[in-house]
């Protein structure tokens, strides 16, 4: 990597795959804004706080374990650490003006960090230890969140996410989704392999187009018959659930009739 050291006025630069792990020769870049160093065996971060023009930075599948070089990146908006083996991330509270932050497969239990992420629109924590969602209550900004593969139960704290565009909570323990009742904006809802049995608060969430409602307890599927903004072309699916017989021949052949394309068995 050493060459990369003349490379002065570079801006964007990926090392991912690469078998590195000394980044000494990117220290004091002081032009480079888009960095990804993702699958390689980084350990020492020191080099990361001397690019402080830094917006978008992936360190994810690095053996990284301390998030303290964030406090030298003042500019950064969208932040990557899938598989990294923090359990600490209180560093993150350093970088409040955050857009996007990609999580899976994270090591930490306490995601309460997170609550001052105010600006924050895409959020992707899967395949964690994640069992609240109190911290992220007042993160209004949200448009996107994927909360998959948790040990989620209640979703309470997201009834105020009213900006939310695509919701996906599959695999989890979530019985109750009445919290959802007051976020209209959304038009990707992924709540497949959970435990849910009714789904009448989806009738009045007129902007699904994309609804995954597989491997739960569903029996009547009435509401979304209901919901006259399920139309042409926008999907379900409700695979593995014990529909019952309403719902199999009256409920579905009228959605169906209208063009809502459902897979079902």
């Amino acid at each position: 990597m050493s060459p990369l050291a003349e490379l002065l006025g570079l801006k964007v630069l990926s090392i991912a795959g690469n078998g590195a792990s000394d980044l000494s020769a990117i220290a004091n870049s002081q032009f480079l804004q888009d960095l990804s160093i993702r699958n390689n065996g980084v350990t020492e971060t020191d080099a990361l706080r001397t690019c402080p023009q830094l917006r978008s930075l992936s360190v994810g599948g690095n053996p990284i374990s301390d998030l303290g070089f964030l406090e030298d990146l003042h500019l950064l908006r969208t932040f990557e650490m899938s598989g990294c083996p923090v359990e600490d991330l209180t560093p993150l509270a350093l970088v409040p003006n955050l857009n996007a932050l990609y999580m899976d497969d994270c090591a930490a239990e306490d995601f309460s960090p997170l609550s001052g992420l105010r600006f924050l629109e895409t959020l992707v924590i899967t395949q964690s230890n994640l069992s609240s969602l109190e911290p992220f209550r007042g993160l209004t900004s949200m448009t996107e969140l994927q909360l998959n593969s948790n040990q989620i139960s209640s979703i309470e704290p997201l009834r105020s996410l009213t900006s939310l565009r695509s919701l996906s909570l599959s695999n989890n323990s979530i019985a109750d989704i009445t919290n959802l009742s007051n976020l209209n904006a959304i038009y990707y809802l992924d709540l497949s392999n959970n435990q849910i049995e009714s789904v009448d608060v989806l009738e009045d969430m007129s902007g699904l187009e994309y609804l995954y409602l597989s491997n739960n307890q569903i029996s009547s599927i009435r509401a979304l018959d209901e919901n006259n903004g399920l139309s042409e072309f926008d999907l379900v699916y409700l695979y593995s659930n014990p529909l019952s017989d309403s719902s199999r021949f009256y409920w579905i052949p009228r959605m169906q009739a209208r063009g809502v394309e459902v897979f079902y068995q």
